[in-house]
């Protein structure tokens, strides 16, 4: 999966999430029972099921409704019960101000920024504003998850080192008062994930062929 410079639907994602305020009791993650493979071969996950899945220019998103996963690209409503996910897969040497060495709190920090629309026209929408990152694990891997608000909104951002040095992003989108309910899925969803680079995933036939 490569970083396609397309961030900016992720940012649309994060400031689509509004409506009513609920009361929830924090659930355990739902049921990964389905399997997703990227176009490239390089990236699988499991996720669950009833949520749709499609994957555009190196990014894969998610949600647990079709209406709203074909909004992820406009200032949708996110609403209670309903959750958005954008995923993407980079190494921190190809970003700016990154060095192999950044961990997962550094790509966080500076991604944030971004995903709030700094140096960005933003229209009518209403970014999400990020705290400060916090450090965490994911199974044996080093993460950070930075939280977000736009207004009453809530957004999650988790970056999850896949490898030293690469890393996946997760963008997530909730009602307001709703992020706790679908976090634990979100983590979950990212403990599944397994990188295999593009040349080990090609075939003999392909690497022959590439190789004449």
């Amino acid at each position: 999966m490569r970083n396609s410079c397309l961030l900016v639907l992720l940012l649309a994602l994060l400031i689509a999430s509004c409506g009513t305020n609920l009361t929830n009791s924090t659930p355990g993650p739902a049921m990964l029972d389905q399997n997703y493979t990227s176009a490239d071969g390089t990236l699988t996950f499991n996720y669950p099921s009833g949520w749709v899945i499609r994957e555009s220019e190196g990014q894969v998103f998610l949600a647990t409704s079709e209406p709203l996963l074909a909004s992820t690209g406009s200032a949708a409503t996110v609403t209670p019960g309903q959750f958005a996910l954008g995923i993407i897969v980079f190494p921190a040497a190809s970003v700016e101000g990154l060095g192999a060495e950044a961990g997962p709190s550094d790509v966080a920090s500076a991604f944030a920024p971004f995903l709030a629309g700094e140096g960005q026209t933003a229209g009518d929408t209403n970014p999400p504003v990020f705290g400060d990152p916090t450090a965490f694990t994911i199974g044996s891997r080093r993460a950070a998850r930075i939280e977000g608000t736009s207004g009453a909104d809530q957004a999650l951002l988790i970056v999850l080192e896949l490898e030293p040095g690469l890393f996946a992003i997760l963008a997530g989108g909730s009602a307001p008062g709703e992020l706790a309910r679908f976090e634990p899925t979100l983590i979950a969803i990212a403990e599944t994930m397994r990188y295999s680079s593009a040349e080990a995933t090609q075939s003999p036939e392909a690497t022959a062929e590439a190789g004449s």
